[in-house]
């Protein structure tokens, strides 16, 4: 048995389902022992064209390098994959990385790969799960500071089922909903039904926006609308008020919430509703993480649309 690293990419299509696609292909060529994180990369050479997600796998197999080659090779096709210009889009790609300790040079297959240790992409990942593989002059991990000025956003720590996905998010669900329980009760006990009539007519006013831009953003999202911070694959929506925010729903809630606890003269309130915008601020960092993944274009959106909670705000 020969423990093989297998870089996997993918930029078309449903980048993240090619990508366990190319998995469940490898599992049938021999045992994945380790499965990288999960990065999102701008492409390298060849013509314009979406950024990719990348991982890289171990696998010990008794396949010879050839067999292994040609069984990977199989797996791209059965995934899409068009060889039609060298280093284009693609749906699935897999390198063979190293081959145990073997130095390979065959008119197909040159092992370890040539371009591995110019590719932040292929040595970051690579040295999470084999830091000592050896690449041309030195080790994944050695070699990895020689190309840290390469921008590589890490997406996910775990990819390869639904069911981690959920399990992720999780926490998220039950502290939102904590948080929503506590704001009642804060309400509840403190408020006041005579706050005084500036204070009424501002906290409406507030709450009546907030609950605008909450409607407005429900509309835009359709069945894609969750509480969970793991969007559901639909297409991306930008039109509404997500032309202006990136997290108009969190927005929303935010803004209702706190104009109620004015309009009720619950300063104790107001406060759990500040509290609830930083929380939701942490949440849409661990959200977009999970757009990065499933829309190839949210990196470009998000460049447009600076706000995430606030218009503008960066």
């Amino acid at each position: 048995m020969t423990l093989a690293a297998v870089a996997l990419g993918s930029n078309l299509g449903d980048r993240l389902g090619n990508l366990r696609a190319g998995l469940a292909g490898l599992r049938q060529l021999g045992e994945v022992v380790g499965i990288s994180s999960l990065y999102e990369t701008a492409p390298v050479g060849g013509p314009d064209q979406g950024p990719y997600l990348n991982a890289v796998v171990t696998l010990r197999t008794d396949l010879g390098p050839s067999e292994l080659l040609s069984g990977m090779q199989q797996i791209e096709l059965e995934a899409g994959r068009e060889r039609l210009v060298r280093w284009g889009p693609r749906t699935l790609d897999l390198d063979l990385i190293t081959f145990g300790d073997e130095v390979i040079n065959t008119g197909n297959l040159i092992v370890p790969h040539p371009r591995a240790p110019e590719r932040r992409f292929v040595l970051e990942p690579l040295a999470e799960v084999l830091p000592e593989a050896r690449v041309d002059s030195g080790t994944a991990n050695g070699l990895l500071a020689g190309v840290r000025r390469q921008r590589v956003v890490r997406v996910a720590d775990v990819w390869a089922a639904d069911l981690a996905f959920a399990a992720s998010g999780r926490p998220w669900i039950v502290g939102q909903m904590l948080l929503g329980v506590v704001w009642a009760v804060v309400l509840v006990t403190t408020g006041d039904l005579d706050p005084g009539w500036l204070a009424r007519v501002i906290g409406l006013l507030l709450a009546a926006g907030g609950f605008g831009v909450l409607a407005g953003a429900i509309r835009a999202l359709g069945s894609a609308m969750t509480v969970d911070p793991i969007p559901r694959q639909a297409s991306m929506a930008t039109g509404g008020p997500f032309r202006f925010l990136r997290h108009p729903t969190y927005a929303g809630v935010v803004a209702l919430l706190l104009g109620l606890s004015i309009a009720f003269g619950s300063w104790e309130a107001a406060v759990v509703a500040v509290g609830f915008a930083l929380f939701f601020d942490l949440k849409a960092r661990t959200e977009e993480r999970y757009l990065r993944i499933l829309y190839p274009e949210y990196a470009d959106y998000a460049g447009r649309v600076r706000g995430r909670l606030i218009p503008g705000l960066p």
